[in-house]
Formats: structure tokens, C-alpha cells, sequence
């Protein structure tokens, strides 16, 4: 059975019934448990994120996710379009981390009172969660 962070701690679904075989699965994320690390996972919910995320509060997020003004400097030298930036940041934070690059704590991240996007933390946990 797998968690979802919006369900207050209740199993939600057996997995069986969310999962195809393994083979079928190359290249998709379906419902997921949240803290499954990003790097065993497409970039599916990190384009989401960028496509969501404001001009104004991909910093904050980034920052909040660890990253430097140096780390941001380098992204924007390296890429012109806001959505690619927004992207790269994300990938960045996601390569730095490694296996601590959960949905969970993305979405911990996205909640943050300094990023203040409660909003795409719960598309994230209505769209890869089952209630």
C-alpha cells in the first residue's frame, strides 16, 4: 500500500493496482510514493514545478532548497528562457541531493513560508497521490 501526503498518515491504494509491470513503467511516473527519491524517477513532476513556478519564486524555492546565488548565476549565464531556468534549478537542486530529492521534500519546500506555493504542492500531491 502506498502513503500519500494528503491522506492524514492513511494507506491509500495497494500497490497492484496503482504499478503495471515494471516494463510498462519505463518512462512514466504514476502514482508514486512521495518519498521516493527524484532520481529513480522521470523529470515529469519537476517540469510541472518550473511551468508553475512564478517569475518571482524560483529563487526563493531554490533557496530554500539549498541552492546558492552562485548556483543561480550559472543557470541563468548558462540558459535564456525563464522556463528553462526554472527547470535547471530544479535539476541542479535534484543532482545535489541525490537520493534526499523526494517529492516530499519538494513539496515540503513548496509550502515553505518563504516560497509561499502551498498551491503547487497540493497539484503535486492530488496528481501522483490517490485519496
Amino acid at each position: 500500500r502506498l502513503p500519500c501526503p494528503n491522506a492524514q498518515d492513511q494507506e491509500v491504494v495497494d500497490i497492484e493496482l496503482v504499478y503495471p509491470p515494471a516494463e510498462a513503467l519505463e518512462g512514466v511516473l504514476l502514482h508514486a510514493d512521495p518519498r521516493t527519491p527524484l532520481m529513480e524517477v522521470p523529470r515529469t513532476p519537476l517540469m510541472e514545478v518550473a511551468q508553475r513556478l512564478g517569475s518571482d519564486d524560483w529563487r526563493s524555492l531554490g533557496r530554500t532548497l539549498g541552492l546558492t546565488e552562485a548556483d543561480f548565476d550559472e543557470i541563468q549565464h548558462d540558459y535564456r528562457s525563464l522556463r528553462e531556468i526554472k527547470l535547471q534549478m530544479l535539476l541542479l537542486w535534484k543532482r545535489q541531493v541525490g537520493g534526499e530529492a523526494t517529492l516530499h521534500s519538494l513539496m515540503a519546500a513548496l509550502k515553505d513560508d518563504g516560497v509561499g506555493r502551498k498551491d503547487i504542492a497540493d497539484f503535486l500531491a492530488a496528481k501522483y497521490c490517490f485519496r
